[in-house]
């Protein structure tokens, strides 16, 4: 029976054998942080667990802060090294304020754009496009390209200044840019003075007094023409009928009147039939809002017969009606606001309908969106700018040739985090061809190609519509440079994919047995994405998925996660939570992520191993790059990516920074940094405090480097300031300076000590040297305001106090908050601000009458004791002020004290919360410091006077200039001084 009842124990040991992980179950997303604890199995004599393929504990929980897919095995072994068992959960953790976005991966919001290297710019041509004539007291449109000898866009970046403007500058973002300049205030000939890394363009505008304007609306039902140089003043909806042209000239000024996004609506400009708009370079055509600061409608496209025209034009502050798509039935739009261009005049057939061509036209600061298209329209986009709008569009069913163009800034390149549909542009179905394009700086995707748009009558009635990109440059996408989804089939050519969140993405199909999207990826350049190629998304319940991916003969370098990716999130598809490759097709029998042929700087021998391990230190490798620098061969800029303004307190000092390339480099960059400090902010010496070399091999971009300040708040000013390139120029660094000091204490404060013990204090509490910290002081307790018991409105209470018995309230609190004060020769005005419930007496440095005396109705009977009641606060949203003597205070150490007394023992709230606050004498001087990539003066003198000269023989005040003023190098040698 021995070997029988062995038999049987061996059974039992393997039927009892049990590894447990809790907290975490297989295929489930999680708000990070999340932990686990992975439980030996009793009956094995090891149990050994991994988390994404490192060691993890068992028996103790472990927390998992980084955000994206993780992987955990556990496994326990015999004595004999024989497996018992095994467990394996696959789940998810997210940042919580990001929801459902990209799960799996991630959060990643763009590195703030660095110019490029001055020398990049040489023989290049800056262009300024803006009216030849404006009236005064409009915002003047300006737009600028850089272009080469051919005439072709070249993909750099840097500040533009005017000397038009001298307030004004604006930043160039691979190559475009666009601004509204401040009005004119009188007639005059304007001159632009546009400047730019030793380029120049300057163009002349005739600023108009008073030009007569011809008031329009109703319908134009034949031929007509606004001869060049017209002024036109749409002041209701203005109809172009069926069959009737509306040309207009060179120089034209078309002002449209805006609404109050409420009940009175802005005008529109209704096409049925032709809009024919010929602008020249020197003399564009504008249409834009006829008051300032203000919007007007749109120009609509509803019939087949519809067609815009337009070249050499600019189009600003389009887009009122924030609810348009909300109120207007039969559109399709991921946004409500209304559109500058919404072409809806259906085909039938293959017949196109509505056409909108625009050639060399600058569409920006758009209050909504910048088109809507619906099926069987055509879009014709040529080497033009769609800039700062809601969101470029929405384009469904459409013909689509863009080209030579840059969609770019939706909204705007900020560091905010929003989840809100601001693509460059959003397409369905239709046949789309976009190339040599600048696409990005986006708070959602590039381009999202998203959903099915049915048949194709582009292509013959086929349901898989193609869409073509060629030779585009993706930047700054929160989400992905280009997102698929739907029943499509798309190329990606020679295609650049910078600092985006995911470089391509293939994410969902139309149906269970759709076929799509289908990617091919040739020949493209991923750098320093999250992601860089993905397949998969990360929707739930309702979404199938059948796309293939095949990425070849690219450079896939440096993501900050995994240059290439595989997984959705489906809860119940077989093909779900499995890492997908070329090894598994879908349904078509297409692989479903085929990775082959192409440099990627991470390995991955078990799902892509057809692939080459880049090398950056081999030249071959790095030579590739080469023919995707915006200038082959060039230096680039290299800077402090910061997106901190231009005052960067010095409290604030991070003690880490990000030092970023304008753009990857074909050989190698270094650079040297250091990190320098004043004891005051205009002191003349510096002191170093940290030192140290960034080296980026070829393909890289991004650095950190780190460099803790002990106390940063003990000196002046610190810069971090960048020196010695290699292969670069330095193009940003960055200045932190102490700020004339306010708040001796501030509101919301603390450090604060209180007394909740309903009964007299002792007589020495409001001293300086009274003790309310040691053990024998044990009834002071901490507190940070503002502190009471009770609801009042707006007020989240730091501290909450023990308010006593319902009905024996404690009668008193007493707070205590020690100070420093340097010295108090500098400060001109001392003020006390208080917010209070019931009533307040406060005290500094035990003076001998007290500071403030609120209540409400009259003050509080003094000397006041445990016993005194105060006067009922009906106001206890006001932070009463009094003026408080210079005499009250000492340099060094302070003691202020406030005691707050209710109006009765049955009371049901209380409250407190003060400041005080100090005006200072300011030095009289002048400082230079640089933040987030320009330059900016910076002094502590309100009643000081900012002057500046070209040539010391006319100083010239800066009305209205404040500390910091920001300056820019623009090559016009300029000197200030401060005067008072």
């Amino acid at each position: 029976m021995r070997p029988l009842l062995l038999v049987l124990s061996c059974l039992a040991v393997s039927a009892n054998a049990a590894i447990t992980i809790s907290n975490v179950v297989d295929k489930t997303k999680y708000d990070a942080p999340r932990s686990y604890t992975v439980t030996a199995d009793p009956n094995a004599a090891t149990t050994t667990a991994t988390l994404d393929g490192i060691a993890s504990v068992v028996g103790a929980a472990v927390s998992v802060t980084a955000i994206g897919y993780h992987e955990l095995r556990a496994e326990s072994r015999t004595a004999g090294g024989t497996l018992v068992d095994t467990k394996f959960v696959r789940f998810i953790t997210r940042d919580p304020s990001r929801g459902d976005t990209e799960s799996g991966i991630p959060v990643f919001t763009p590195f703030r754009t660095v110019n490029d290297a001055p020398s990049a710019f040489a023989g290049k041509n800056l262009r300024v496009i803006a009216p030849a004539a404006w009236p005064v007291g409009l915002p003047i449109p300006v737009a600028v390209v850089l272009r080469d000898g051919a005439d072709e866009n070249v993909r750099l970046n840097g500040s533009v200044t005017f000397g038009g403007f001298p307030f004004s500058s604006l930043q160039m973002r691979r190559g475009w840019g666009s601004m509204l300049a401040p009005a004119a205030k009188a007639a005059g000939v304007l001159s632009v003075d546009a400047r730019l890394n030793g380029l120049a363009d300057n163009p002349a505008i005739t600023i108009q007094s008073a030009p007569a304007f011809t008031a329009v609306s109703g319908s134009i039902a034949a031929n007509t023409t606004w001869p060049a140089n017209s002024r036109v003043h749409v002041t209701g909806t203005l109809t172009i009928e069926a069959g009737a042209t509306l040309t207009v000239g060179a120089g034209t000024i078309v002002t449209v009147s805006t609404g109050d996004g409420t009940a009175t609506s802005a005008a529109e400009i209704v096409v049925r039939g032709t809009l024919q708009v010929n602008g020249s370079r020197t003399s564009p055509v504008v249409f834009a809002p006829d008051t300032a600061g203000q919007s007007w409608g749109g120009i609509e496209l509803p019939v087949a017969t519809s067609v815009v025209s337009a070249s050499n034009s600019i189009f600003y502050g389009s887009g009122e009606d924030a609810t348009w798509f909300s109120t207007h039935s039969g559109y399709a739009s991921h946004r409500p606001e209304q559109t500058l261009f919404l072409v809806a005049g259906s085909g039938s057939g293959t017949a196109v309908g509505a056409q909108l061509h625009l050639t060399e036209c600058y569409c920006f600061s758009l209050t909504g969106q910048g088109m809507n298209g619906k099926t069987n329209t055509w879009v014709d986009i040529q080497r033009s700018l769609m800039q700062r709008a809601i969101t470029c569009g929405e384009l469904n069913g459409c013909k689509v040739t863009i080209d030579r163009s840059a969609l770019i800034e939706f909204p705007s390149e900020t560091a905010e985090f929003v989840d809100a549909d601001n693509d460059a542009l959003y397409m369905t179905g239709g046949d789309e061809s976009i190339t040599n394009t600048v696409i990005g700086f986006t708070k959602d995707d590039g381009i999202d190609t998203g959903g099915n748009g049915g048949d194709n009558p582009f292509t013959s009635g086929t349901d898989v519509t193609p869409f073509l990109s060629l030779n585009n440059w993706y930047e700054g996408a929160v989400h992905e440079g280009n997102s698929l989804s739907g029943t499509r089939n798309v190329t990606f050519t020679g295609c650049v994919f910078l600092n985006c969140g995911q470089g391509v993405e293939a994410g969902y199909s139309a149906s269970a047995t759709g076929d799509g999207p289908n990617a091919i990826v040739d020949g493209c350049l991923f750098v320093n994405n999250m992601v860089g190629v993905r397949w998969g998304d990360n929707y739930g319940s309702g979404y199938n998925y059948n796309p293939s991916m095949e990425v070849k003969n690219s450079l896939v370098l440096n993501s900050f996660y995994h240059d290439a990716f595989s997984g959705q999130w489906h809860p119940t598809q077989a093909n779900a939570w499995i890492y997908q490759d070329a090894t598994s097709t879908n349904t078509f029998g297409k692989p479903y992520f085929d990775v082959h042929n192409n440099y990627m700087s991470q390995s991955d021998a078990v799902h892509h191993p057809a692939n080459v391990q880049w090398n950056p230190a081999n030249p071959s490798h790095a030579f590739l790059l080469a023919s995707f620098m915006p200038v082959p061969g060039s230096k680039v800029g290299v800077a402090v990516s910061s997106y901190s303004p231009a005052q960067n307190d010095i409290a604030t000092y991070p003690g880490e920074f990000t030092v970023r390339l304008s753009t990857y480099s074909s050989l190698p960059v270094s650079v040297a940094w250091t990190v320098v400090g004043k004891s005051e902010p205009f002191a003349d010496s510096e002191t170093s405090l940290a030192s140290g070399t960034v080296q980026f091999s070829p393909g890289e971009t991004v650095k950190t480097i780190s460099a803790p300040v002990a106390n940063p708040s003990g000196f002046g000013v610190i810069r971090v300031v960048l020196s010695a390139p290699q292969n670069a120029e330095v193009t940003g660094e960055i200045t932190y300076f102490r700020l004339p000091p306010t708040e001796v204490v501030a509101r919301a404060g603390t450090g604060w000590r209180f007394r909740q013990t309903p009964s007299e204090p002792p007589s020495t509490w409001k001293q300086l040297g009274f003790d309310d910290s040691s053990a024998s002081a044990t009834e002071w307790l901490p507190a940070t305001l503002p502190a009471g018991f009770g609801t009042f409105s707006g007020v989240t209470f730091g501290t909450t106090v023990a308010s006593g018995p319902t009905g024996d309230r404690t009668r008193v609190f007493y707070f205590r908050r020690k100070f420093t004060v340097p010295s108090q020769s500098p400060i001109k005005t001392l003020t006390f601000r208080v917010r209070r419930d019931d009533g307040v007496i406060a005290w500094l440095n035990n003076g001998p009458t007290p500071i403030a005396n609120s209540a409400d109705g009259g003050v509080i009977p003094t000397p006041a004791t445990y016993a005194t009641l105060s006067p009922n606060a009906t106001d206890t949203t006001t932070y009463f002020t009094f003026d408080v003597p210079i005499s009250n205070l000492v340099s060094g150490q302070n003691i202020l004290a406030v005691e707050v007394h209710q109006t009765s023992v049955t009371s049901s709230d209380l409250l407190m919360d003060c400041e005080l606050i100090a005006s200072f004498e300011s030095p009289f001087a002048l400082g230079l410091g640089k933040a987030a990539g320009e330059g900016f003066l910076y002094w502590s003198d309100p009643d000081a006077t900012l002057e500046e000269t070209v040539d010391f023989t006319a100083w010239a005040p800066l009305p209205g200039a404040a500390s910091p003023f920001p300056i820019t190098v623009s090559g016009l040698q300029k000197f200030y001084r401060l005067r008072k």
